[in-house]
């Protein structure tokens, strides 16, 4: 069945259509080159018959050996005691607080607001290495480094989760009221949830961006593509800024069979890793946006979505190169999943922070788009 994409989704997917060319084009002929040497495996050119009877089948991996050497050191640097390292340290603010009460209030009192003050912040410094802790900050870092090793460059994402604290409260009985010492009898299983900060890695073969721009804030966008189940798509309703209609239309018309012939379009530049994978569950592609739209695109969308406009029937914004409004652009977020029926937005919102990605490089290449690795 052929669908009429709306104007702000049909620009979406033209961008990711243009940083995926300027990949193909700049970075994955390296990485590809980067990865078999890793591996170790040849990657010379050679005329077909050429040397087979004298060509050695293997050699020594050279490329690993460095990339591994280089690796080990940096992290045995940086995650020495098995903490990531940072210091707090009392703002010019609070300095200056301190200097102006100094000539009202005694010596004792001064004192203790410097006592005070360096409570909170030993609190603060448990408190972020708890947070890292709960968000696996080391085992990150870790895949980011080996990935600037290997490719040259990484990518990482900041985000909120929700994360589990199972812990044992003990149960008291007896009160000196009672006349009986308290004492613990037991202890009572207890699980909280809280919403940690944190950074997560994002593989270079899940990022693709307008490499225009050095700035990765400053570009047109930022796009990361996965694939998803029908499942994992199901248990995004509900979810802040998802158009629950719009999946529950996906998910009416989407056949699992005919998902998994084709949801290989990409299969060439995904993750090595899944590249020969059969019947994959996560045969669903979404694109995450973040950047610059077209302000009349982001307009005509937002009024589709108030008027519950059906996929079936939704207007076709206008000519995205209208030249009267170019320039004229906000900042926004979108997720767009496409199956063999639909292509369409699930997650829209107008962004007025930064985006929330890093991009990193190994050896900056003067006047070059990318950076080198250790391969």
């Amino acid at each position: 069945m052929a669908q009429q994409l709306s104007g702000l989704c049909e620009f979406i997917v033209g961008q990711y259509k243009i940083f995926k060319t300027d990949r193909v084009n700049i970075c994955e002929t390296n990485w590809k080159n980067d990865i078999a040497l890793f591996k170790g495996k040849d990657v010379a050119q050679w005329k077909k018959g050429e040397g087979e009877d004298w060509r050695a089948k293997t050699f020594i991996k050279w490329a690993k050996v460095k990339v591994f050497a280089a690796y080990a050191v940096i992290c045995d640097v940086y995650f020495q005691g098995g903490k990531i390292p940072f210091v707090l340290s009392e703002s010019p603010y609070g300095k200056h607080i301190k200097e102006i009460l100094t000539g009202f209030i005694s010596d004792e009192e001064v004192k203790q607001f410097q006592e005070q003050e360096k409570r909170g912040i030993q609190q603060m410094t448990d408190k972020i290495h708890e947070q890292l802790g709960d968000r696996d900050a080391i085992k990150q870092y870790m895949r980011k480094i080996l990935s600037l090793a290997i490719y040259g460059e990484a990518w990482s994402k900041f985000n909120v989760e929700d994360v589990l604290r199972e812990y044992y409260e003990p149960i008291i009985a007896g009160t000196e009221f009672e006349g009986v010492m308290p004492e613990i009898v037991g202890f009572d299983p207890r699980v909280d949830t809280e919403e940690v900060p944190g950074w997560e890695y994002r593989s270079v073969w899940d990022m693709f961006y307008d490499m225009s721009n050095e700035d990765i804030q400053k570009g047109g966008g930022i796009i990361e593509r996965d694939f998803i189940s029908a499942y994992e798509l199901r248990k995004l309703k509900g979810q802040p800024f998802y158009i629950d209609d719009y999946i529950d239309t996906i998910l009416a018309s989407y056949n699992r069979d005919q998902a998994s012939e084709g949801s290989n379009e990409d299969e060439a530049q995904e993750r090595p890793g899944k590249r020969s994978l059969y019947k994959r569950q996560d045969n669903i592609r979404r694109l995450e946006f973040w950047g610059r739209a077209p302000r009349h695109l982001v307009e005509q969308f937002e009024k589709d979505i108030q008027n519950k406009v059906s996929l079936d029937v939704i207007q076709v914004g206008q000519s995205i190169g209208d030249q009267d409004k170019a320039g004229d652009d906000v900042e926004i977020m979108a997720q767009i999943v496409k199956t063999p029926t639909f292509e369409a937005i699930i997650r829209f919102a107008r962004n007025d922070g930064k985006r929330p990605y890093c991009h990193g490089l190994w050896e900056e290449q003067l006047d070059e788009t990318i950076g080198y690795g250790i391969v």
